[in-house]
């Protein structure tokens, strides 16, 4: 999985100027961790790479929000909770939130960044 968040200004800012300046929602952005699956316990709900994701990315959307003058009008992380990828199955895991697959009963539970993506939506942004 790549992670370039210098990328997400450039490709708004791009519409912006070649789109008449649009109204733009992201719909999908999210960061898969490889050998997530595997991991049990404190260790798969730490997730400190898909946290530093979510900051990095949101950063330049607010550049490009404060500084360029796009009108992103919302931003939504892909995925909630882990889920099934086509190409993947249950392999790749995106979510906020862990999905324990081989329980019947799916427990769901908060990863760090889930904790830390909410603490952005509560202050509006960063502090």
């Amino acid at each position: 999985m790549y992670c370039v968040p210098w990328s997400l200004r450039k490709i708004l800012l791009w519409i912006k100027q070649n789109y008449n300046d649009p109204d733009i929602f992201i719909t999908e952005n999210g960061f898969s961790v490889e050998g997530e699956d595997s991991m049990k316990g404190e260790s798969a709900l730490q997730d400190k790479v898909r946290i530093q994701f979510l900051q990095e990315y949101l950063k330049e959307a607010l550049k490009a929000i404060n500084q360029d003058g796009v009108k992103l009008k919302g931003y939504f992380y892909w995925s909630l909770m882990d889920n099934f990828e086509w190409s993947d199955g249950y392999r790749s895991r995106f979510g906020l939130y862990r999905v324990e697959f081989n329980d019947p009963e799916r427990p769901r539970v908060a990863k760090n960044s889930a904790k830390a993506y909410k603490e952005i939506i509560l202050n509006n942004g960063f502090c």
